[in-house]
């Protein structure tokens, strides 16, 4: 349930609706409406508080609340509605993070055969190199889609601590074969 200024005034005393209360605000602390009216700044707050899940989970709620949003700015030309707060820049920030990390691993994936293939001078070992390394995280991801859990930030910075490891054996391993 959301908390606003609306909300201050309708706990306030007498029956008249919250809108026509607005004297009221001159009388109640600074410190109470200041959290939620800065009329200095021409801005109204309305604060709402979320379940605490993964950014995959609350993302379709937020952007389903910033379409609200917007269709309220076409109905009030002249007022502005931004949905902000450190759930929802992180909620976006995570979801890029993921992305970018996925790509990046993709990137390094082909670095690994570029540079094995040429280190070891053989085409064939680059491509026999990139099964021990895209092997173990293809099966994680698996069992990642199987058992129903989110692709969270942990987990994309876990494969690439894996494909480091990865790559490490496989590098020793190929070396001792051709040695």
């Amino acid at each position: 349930k959301p908390l606003s200024v609306i909300d201050i005034l309708a706990s306030g005393p007498g029956t008249a609706p919250p809108t026509e209360r607005g004297a009221l605000l001159m009388v109640l602390s600074k410190k109470l409406t200041g959290r939620f009216l800065r009329q200095d700044l021409g801005r109204a707050l309305v604060r709402l508080r979320v379940p605490d899940v993964y950014a995959t989970e609350s993302r379709p709620s937020f952007d389903r609340i910033s379409a609200g949003l917007a269709e309220l700015e076409d109905t009030h030309p002249g007022f502005s509605f931004r949905l902000t707060g450190t759930v929802v820049v992180v909620s976006g920030k995570v979801k890029d993070m993921i992305g970018d990390l996925l790509k990046s691993l993709g990137v390094a994936a082909l670095v690994i055969f570029l540079v094995l293939a040429v280190a070891f001078r053989s085409i064939v070992i680059g491509l026999i190199s990139l099964v021990p390394n895209v092997f173990p995280m293809a099966v994680t991801a698996a069992v990642i889609v199987a058992m129903g859990w989110p692709l969270v930030l942990g987990n994309v910075i876990v494969f690439s601590v894996c494909l480091g490891i990865a790559v490490d054996d496989t590098i020793h391993f190929i070396a001792s074969y051709r040695r």
